[in-house]
């Protein structure tokens, strides 16, 4: 009977350790699917670990499915590139550990695609850039589906070497009871709606007055503030949009990708449509390899064998792809 008692103590001890086990992201290059167990170093994650990833030589991660679930999600650590983390059409993403915060971009350059129709619940804050990076990093979330946070920062507190943007494109939706915009982080709303869980309106009128709140809506609504009433007017809410008028964004929102082809890449890449842009190249550190102006192709050949971000700019849009150059 006492061997049996230690035999379950030790099950139980067993069983909790696996609880909080994290896990890194380390599927196939061509990409795969979140909920294949043997995409993960440690098996799928738990309601109480870290989904991590920071596997440059990995392929893009994609949730494809309503039941998708760990316990927070880490994109770009140990300085090293997260890759992007794409939630599909109808498929949900869930972070069940209280407490715990999710972050796009902890130390490293990374992204996150929630497709229209993908919803990411989030039970703790969730931040777009967190801690800063030594070099400079890219960090990209593009809403066109729903995510909901408790709090929710892009380049929260402001740290020098991020370069993070949010894009809520057309249909999307951010509800969260915080809202906060970091020094260099940019928020664009176009087509999209992020609603605040209180008064909002002083903090966003003071990012849409120094163009970190942007939109390319002809008097649309950039942020929503939803105030509950008092009193008898308890069970009532009411929705007030911004007045203020929010300029002309300098740049609209991210299309989903660049399309460099070919890739993987020897000499020249392309880009599809034949779109002549700016190009930033960066290395998986986030260091600028690479610039080139008013081009649609660029020459790679000075570029060492590896994972790289391509960011262009062009007709005040936005694109960024991956790239590997053999």
């Amino acid at each position: 009977m006492k061997n049996k008692y230690f035999l379950f103590l030790a099950a139980m001890f067993i069983g909790t350790s696996l609880v909080a086990q994290n896990t890194v992201w380390n599927g196939p290059a061509a990409g795969g699917d979140y909920e294949v167990a043997e995409n993960w170093t440690e098996g799928y994650p738990t309601a109480e670990g870290k989904a991590v990833f920071n596997v440059p030589e990995a392929g893009d991660c994609m949730v494809t499915t309503d039941t998708a679930s760990c316990g927070q999600i880490v994109i770009g650590d140990n300085s090293n590139y997260g890759g992007v983390l794409t939630v599909q059409d109808g498929a949900v993403l869930t972070t069940k550990k209280d407490g715990a915060w999710s972050t796009i971009g902890y130390n490293a350059s990374g992204e996150m695609v929630i497709e229209a129709g993908g919803t990411v619940n989030s039970i703790h804050r969730f931040h777009v850039g967190l801690v800063e990076p030594a070099e400079a990093q890219v960090v990209v979330l593009e809403v066109a589906g729903t995510l909901n946070a408790p709090k929710f920062t892009v380049n929260d507190p402001g740290n020098a070497n991020w370069d993070a943007s949010c894009y809520v494109t057309t249909g999307g939706w951010i509800e969260t009871d915080v809202l906060w915009i970091g020094d260099g982080g940019m928020i664009d709303v176009t087509g999209g709606t992020i609603v605040v869980n209180g008064d909002a309106k002083e903090a966003a009128d003071g990012w849409v007055t120094s163009g970190q709140l942007t939109s390319d809506d002809d008097g649309g609504p950039v942020v929503e503030w939803k105030i509950t009433g008092e009193g008898a007017e308890a069970d009532t809410a009411t929705w007030i949009t911004s007045a203020s008028t929010v300029g002309v964004a300098p740049l609209k929102a991210r299309e989903a990708t660049l399309g460099v082809y070919p890739n993987p890449a020897t000499n020249n890449v392309y880009f599809k449509e034949n779109i002549v842009a700016d190009v930033n190249i960066y290395n998986i550190t986030g260091e600028v390899v690479l610039r080139a102006t008013n081009v649609s192709q660029v020459n790679v050949e000075s570029l060492k064998p590896g994972y790289y971000i391509v960011k262009a700019e062009a007709d005040r849009k936005v694109y960024v792809d991956k790239l590997l150059i053999e």
